[in-house]
């Protein structure tokens, strides 16, 4: 405006008045002035930009609107670095924040690392990530010098991929976990995952813990008594263990031990040291004296609690430029030394063979203890398994029903897959309790019962319950022959008490043995069969939320 009475100024002859400033015009210039006045360290995002236009001007702009406006500024005066909310935003007259030039060098660092899936492999060692990453940015630096003139600590580029998704770990982790390794296995259980993983590092624990590049280190034997002919010797809780472990050079130059750590997954029994020597370590050539290329290493475990310890050395060399890593696996047993030698084994296990399974004969039923039947469940189905899952089961696995059933769950299916997935672990339960099936087993007669002697029953190996029933045959072949039905009615450590029928009772001959076979009850397999028909009436958002 001007004053009262005066006249604007005159304007050349055939020339315009400028225009008047837009309104997005007006907002770049708040935004403008509001990043001016930030620090020059702290990042500015979309976000923190949208909530201070809209506590200025009461007006609500969201991040997406924003980012649009300052993507048109004619002069060019924004730089921008990520997507959605979270983008951040700084002036192009100065440099960026620390934190932003680490996550753009993280960007340019793994797009150069996920061009070489097996340089990536290596890189989820620590060690081998760092130096990896300096490697790559004094090559880029000599490249482009203006865009790599400040250097970018590592650990800034392992928070800014942990932030990018890219990373899973701590600068302080020994090793990484990268998310593009696993790519294509979303679709597969995380226990057929690590399945895989264990059986890969069983493949190929001997290439792990094999003396390469000319570099020979002892093995760990801290598990074995020196004294006992090499027999476990087992540690008390809070005594230490220790070994010395030789390294030896035996290459024509000398090489470098970088590091001697151990990976023991949070524990801290174990513990590795060189004493007097500070790393790295350079070793020199085997033609050097014959202790001059070797080191000497101590391993020591300090357990605290009881059980079997196992950890992993992990021994990185420099070998002519080459990082060689060499593996040794130690374990420590700490406990009571005379409960362990007791309860030892004395020989190999063997998994009992698979019982035959028996033809459906004739069952003489016996008699149930009193008040061992519930009323209420007498008019709940019986749900018995299908015949064609209990041949599935038989001839393919459990595992193969298991599988389809994984590939069809859905909330439209939902009531027929678990009525399966009971079944299954019903057959389950059978092929457990049928290992510990007896083959002529001796009765006694006690009263009116017979007495079982039944070993395991005190570990509940097999469990029996008052009520549960059991089935005595004639032995001899599985195909042929009477059976008969006797119920538990005492439980005692070792031995439990079973009633048949008067008629088996009348013919017992004291010294006679039966072949035994354990069952259980089905009343909760029933119970849960009855409550999946009627979880047909609750809204598929309840049970898929």
């Amino acid at each position: 405006h001007t004053a009262a009475g005066s006249k604007a100024p005159p304007t050349a002859a055939g020339s315009k008045p400028p225009p008047a400033a837009s309104v997005e015009d007006l907002y770049r210039t708040f935004i403008l002035a509001y990043l001016a006045a930030q620090p020059r360290d702290k990042v500015v995002t979309m976000k923190s930009i949208a909530e201070k236009v809209s506590l200025t001007t009461g007006k609500v702009m969201d991040a997406k609107v924003i980012s649009t406006m300052l993507a048109k500024d004619p002069e060019k005066r924004f730089k921008t670095v990520g997507n959605g909310p979270l983008t951040s935003v700084w002036l192009s007259s100065g440099p960026p924040p620390m934190k932003i030039k680490g996550r753009m060098t993280a960007t340019d660092f793994w797009t150069y690392l996920e061009a070489d899936v097996e340089l990536m492999r290596r890189c989820t060692d620590n060690l081998f990530f760092r130096e990896t990453y300096f490697a790559w940015r004094e090559r880029c630096k000599a490249d482009h010098p203006a865009v790599f003139g400040a250097k970018v600590p590592w650990q800034s580029v392992v928070k800014a991929s942990r932030a990018m998704g890219k990373l899973k770990g701590q600068p302080k982790d020994e090793t990484f976990v990268f998310p593009a390794l696993f790519e294509g296995k979303e679709g597969r259980s995380r226990a057929d995952l690590v399945a895989e993983i264990a059986q890969s590092v069983a493949e190929r624990r001997e290439e792990y813990e094999a003396d390469r590049g000319g570099i020979t280190v002892d093995p760990p034997r801290l598990n074995l008594d020196k004294k006992s002919n090499g027999e476990e010797h087992v540690v008390l809780p809070g005594m230490a263990v220790a070994q010395q472990l030789s390294i030896c050079n035996l290459n024509a130059f000398a090489v470098t031990l970088r590091s001697a750590t151990v990976l023991n997954n949070g524990q801290t029994a174990f513990s590795v040291h060189l004493p007097g020597l500070l790393l790295p370590v350079t070793m020199p050539s085997s033609s050097a004296s014959s202790f001059m290329n070797r080191i000497i290493a101590t391993v020591e475990c300090r357990p605290r609690t009881n059980g079997l310890l196992r950890a992993i050395i992990k021994l990185v060399f420099d070998v002519q430029g080459q990082q060689v890593s060499i593996l040794r696996y130690a374990r420590v047993r700490c406990g009571d030394p005379d409960v362990y030698h007791n309860l030892k084994p004395t020989a190999p296990y063997v998994r009992k063979a698979r019982p035959r399974r028996r033809q459906k004969l004739e069952l003489e039923d016996g008699e149930a203890p009193a008040g061992s039947a519930a009323p209420w469940v007498k008019n709940c189905p019986k749900y018995k398994m299908p015949r064609e899952i209990e041949e599935g089961t038989r001839a393919g696995g459990i595992d193969v029903e298991l599988h389809e059933v994984r590939a069809n769950l859905s909330s439209a299916s939902y009531v027929p897959l678990f009525h399966k997935l009971l079944w299954l672990e019903e057959a389950a339960m059978w092929t457990d309790i049928r290992t510990f099936n007896m083959d002529r087993a001796l009765m006694q007669q006690r009263g009116t019962y017979l007495m079982l002697t039944v070993p395991g029953l005190s570990e509940n190996r097999p469990s029996v319950l008052k009520g549960d029933s059991i089935r005595a045959f004639e032995p001899g072949s599985p195909k042929s022959g009477k059976g008969f039905v006797g119920y538990v009615h005492i439980v005692e450590r070792d031995q439990i008490s079973i009633k048949f029928s008067r008629n088996f009772h009348a013919g017992f001959i004291p010294g006679k043995t039966y072949d035994i076979e354990f069952t259980f009850r089905r009343t909760m397999l029933r119970l849960q069969h009855a409550a999946l028909d009627q979880a047909s009436d609750i809204p598929g958002s309840m049970l898929f939320p």
